[in-house]
């Protein structure tokens, strides 16, 4: 069982981090990961940015086939047109069944980019775009303020993105999944070496 915390401030790496607090909580090891994956990626590059989408799915599915195959393609894609080494990302799957209301299975979807690189995310939101459509999807909705750029050498900058990813690890909408699912994934990108 993954353990849930409970709060508007997350504790790591000695410092406290706002978080959004539903009500339900937050998972402890998606906090840490969201955390992990953009101090890495910082240890790279003097800024990065974090660009949020939701992907939506047409039918429920029992595997996490579909999100895997999307991020290769996007990788590969974003590669190409940009040249850069290494791409972060996290992922949430999320479906739940609200007061006789059925919404769709989804996904929440943040990427971490080298922002001396991709400065701004319009390209990048239609690169998602097209993949996810391109399959028969629904157009992937991009939320309000969805990036945010955070500097190595500013540690203020780091706060709003890592709060907006916190709603990611809400309790809320996970353990609903086939034996082949995970309610979670992320890059796998460690720190650099000093």
């Amino acid at each position: 069982m993954k353990k849930v915390v409970k709060g508007d401030e997350f504790c790591i790496d000695g410092k406290a981090y706002p978080v959004m607090d539903p009500k339900e909580g937050n998972y402890e090891v998606i906090l840490r990961r969201n955390y992990e994956q953009m101090h890495n990626m910082l240890s790279y590059h003097s800024r990065i940015i974090v660009i949020r989408s939701d992907l939506h799915l047409n039918n429920y599915s029992t595997s996490s086939d579909l999100i895997s195959n999307f991020i290769r393609k996007l990788r590969k894609t974003l590669m190409r047109k940009y040249k850069f080494k290494r791409m972060g990302y996290m992922w949430v799957r999320e479906w739940e069944n609200i007061k006789m209301l059925t919404q769709s299975q989804h996904y929440h979807f943040a990427l971490i980019l080298d922002a001396n690189v991709v400065r701004y995310p319009a390209a990048v939101i239609k690169a998602i775009e097209r993949i996810w459509q391109g399959w028969g999807l629904p157009k992937p909705y991009t939320p309000k303020n969805c990036y945010y750029i955070a500097f190595r050498d500013d540690p203020n900058s780091f706060i709003k993105p890592f709060k907006r990813l916190s709603y990611m690890a809400k309790v809320g909408g996970k353990g609903n999944r086939g034996k082949a699912a995970n309610d979670y994934s992320s890059s796998q990108i460690r720190a650099k070496k000093c």
